[in-house]
């Protein structure tokens, strides 16, 4: 999948562990990093940007959320103390369930001695499990534990905390529009990406 399409897909499956795991005092959040483009293209820099403005903008807010910085500081993860990739670990097999190795890798699009280290990290905690694959006994399915599953709710619990305190401003109204249009962007967009040629 390329690049653009992650972006206008706003690789929501994938992604929403930067909704989940973002948000920590944002307030501090070095803001020299939002809407760059704008600045960029204000300056007369020679610097590429997007034509639209949806994409631009789109393309800052996942910039913001998918920090890592951003994600370790947010209340209810900064407590467990985890990395960046820990957290995506765990989110994603709370999201999924229960993932071979090299399917979580795929999920989270980075190599598999990356996720392994990780893997292992929270495995030692008592996070996550190994089962064997009843089907193939030579495979093993990652599992959240328990105790697993209640660090993987502290990280959906603290996306929902971040949107209510960035959405308190905002009528119901103006939540169910924005809602929906993001709901039809990534309706169209799965359609686009599925009719992409694979490598």
């Amino acid at each position: 999948m390329t690049t653009w399409v992650r972006v206008m897909m706003f690789s929501f499956e994938r992604r929403w562990l930067a909704l989940s795991c973002a948000g920590m005092a944002y307030e501090r959040f070095p803001m020299e990093r939002i809407s760059r483009r704008y600045r960029v293209a204000m300056a007369g820099s020679d610097e590429m940007h997007y034509r639209s403005d949806l994409v631009g903008l789109l393309t800052d807010l996942q910039g913001i959320w998918s920090d890592p910085a951003f994600g370790r500081r947010l209340p209810g993860i900064r407590e467990h103390g985890l990395s960046a990739m820990e957290v995506r670990v765990l989110w994603t097999l709370g999201f999924r369930g229960p993932l071979r190795g090299s399917a979580l890798a795929d999920l989270l699009g980075t190599g598999a001695p990356t996720v392994s280290k990780a893997v292992a990290k929270v495995e030692a905690r008592g996070w996550v499990d190994r089962h064997r694959d009843e089907a193939d006994g030579r495979a093993h399915d990652l599992v959240l534990t328990d105790a697993g599953k209640a660090v993987a709710r502290d990280l959906f619990d603290a996306g929902d905390a971040m949107m209510d305190e960035l959405l308190a401003d905002w009528t119901d109204d103006d939540v169910r529009a924005v809602t929906g249009y993001l709901d039809r962007l990534l309706t169209r967009s799965r359609t686009f990406a599925s009719g992409l040629d694979t490598d």
